[in-house]
């Protein structure tokens, strides 16, 4: 981790900053949940995921098929190596990777990649965060979409700054991110909270066409966020390293990059 001198400027979130919620789904969270059960989804998955993830999910009949999970530390003022990442780990994510069951000749997957970060970084800026795969897939980009929720841990109060369909960074049949402008507090009724935690997610479906039936095929897939730790913007881009996905940025001095969270799913053509 690099050092840095910077100094904590706590600045207010003005009403207009945030994105509106989207309507409220007809579908509850506990119908959602019991699809998501049968499904084969572990009950740590069904925690994490938020509900507008777990409808696509729903509406897409999709099913359990991997998850990769962990923890780590995630700082921008002090060397990692100079602290046992279990023991104050403060950054957790995970990825899922859900099949959807299609007639029309294509494989489709669908990919989400969430973040907990609980941790008041030093420098508040645009953060990013994406998600990488393999064997050719393409991203269906409309159903790219992303959230970040700013939070208050004292009141449990949130602000919330991106719930939206959009993406930052693409590549056709790589990869797909998205950027996220962390805030150190926001006003509410006339009240300062300073924000201690980032919570977020991404989510796409992926496709590519099945050309030899019946042929047994694994495809990986990688998350990966990047903490902005100096001035300077970055621009992700994907690609393959010994038939692995992965995930970069430049320039990579200003960024501070999570672990690989990485898995891969077992599909027939």
């Amino acid at each position: 981790m690099k050092k840095l001198a910077l100094s904590l400027t706590i600045c207010s979130v003005v009403l207009s900053s945030i994105v509106p919620v989207a309507a409220a789904s007809s579908i509850s969270e506990t119908t959602l949940n019991d699809y998501l059960s049968k499904a084969g989804y572990p009950k740590n998955v069904i925690n994490i995921l938020d509900k507008e993830q777990k409808e696509t999910i729903y509406n897409n009949k999709a099913e359990f098929a991997f998850v990769k999970s962990g923890s780590e530390l995630l700082t921008d003022g002090q060397e990692k190596s100079l602290i046992t990442p279990q023991e104050l780990a403060n950054f957790s994510a995970q990825l899922v990777g859900s099949q959807i069951s299609s007639p029309s000749g294509y494989a489709k997957i669908i990919l989400d990649f969430n973040f907990d970060w609980n941790y008041m970084p030093v420098f508040t800026s645009k953060d990013k965060f994406g998600i990488a795969w393999s064997d050719d897939f393409t991203a269906l980009p409309e159903t790219a979409k992303y959230n970040y929720k700013a939070v208050n841990n004292a009141s449990g109060l949130y602000a919330e700054l991106g719930n939206t369909s959009d993406y930052s960074d693409y590549n056709i049949k790589k990869g797909i991110g998205w950027e996220i402008n962390l805030t150190a507090g926001f006003t509410r009724n006339g009240t300062f909270y300073p924000v201690g935690r980032h919570k977020g997610w991404g989510q796409v479906i992926i496709q590519r066409p099945k050309d030899k039936p019946g042929t047994p095929m694994t495809t990986a897939a990688v998350g990966n966020y990047f903490h902005k730790e100096i001035a300077g913007n970055g621009s992700l881009s994907f690609g393959l390293f010994d038939g692995k996905p992965q995930i970069s940025i430049s320039p990579s001095i200003s960024f501070d990059k999570s672990n690989d969270y990485a898995d891969v799913v077992n599909w027939t053509q």
